[in-house]
C-alpha cells in the first residue's frame, strides 16, 4: 500500500508535457495532473447563471458551465514552463487566452492537461 500511495503522490507532482502545431511549428507545453481541487475551482469559476422568463411572466434561474470559460480556466491553472511555474497568474489573463487561443488549439490543451465532463 506505502508503495501505491508513493506512486500516486509522484504521479500527481511529475511535469509531464504535449507537443503540438501552432502556425506550422511544433510546440510543447507543460502541465501537471490536474487535482480535483483545480477541478472544481474551474468548475466554480465556469458556471454561469441565467434568468430565463417563463410564458406565463415567471423567471427562473438556470445555473450551467460555459465550455469557452471552462477550456480556459483549465488553461489557466495547468500550463506551465519547463521549470514548472504556471505560466498565467493574474485572472485577466482568461480574457487573453480566450482571445487568442483558437477552440481546436484551447480543446486540446484543455483535455490533455484534465479536461473531465461536467
Amino acid at each position: 500500500m506505502d508503495k501505491l500511495l508513493k506512486a500516486l503522490e509522484r504521479e500527481a507532482t511529475e511535469l509531464r508535457s504535449a507537443e503540438f502545431v501552432v502556425s506550422g511549428e511544433i510546440q510543447k507545453v507543460y502541465y501537471r495532473i490536474m487535482s480535483g481541487d483545480d477541478h472544481a475551482r474551474a468548475l466554480e469559476l465556469s458556471k454561469k447563471t441565467k434568468t430565463v422568463k417563463e410564458t406565463d411572466g415567471s423567471t427562473t434561474d438556470l445555473t450551467y458551465y460555459d465550455d469557452d470559460l471552462l477550456r480556459c480556466y483549465i488553461i489557466y491553472f495547468q500550463l506551465l514552463n519547463e521549470n514548472g511555474e504556471r505560466v498565467f497568474t493574474n485572472l485577466t489573463d482568461i480574457d487573453w487566452i480566450k482571445k487568442n487561443i483558437t477552440y481546436e488549439t484551447s480543446s486540446y490543451l484543455a483535455s490533455v492537461m484534465g479536461l473531465k465532463s461536467v
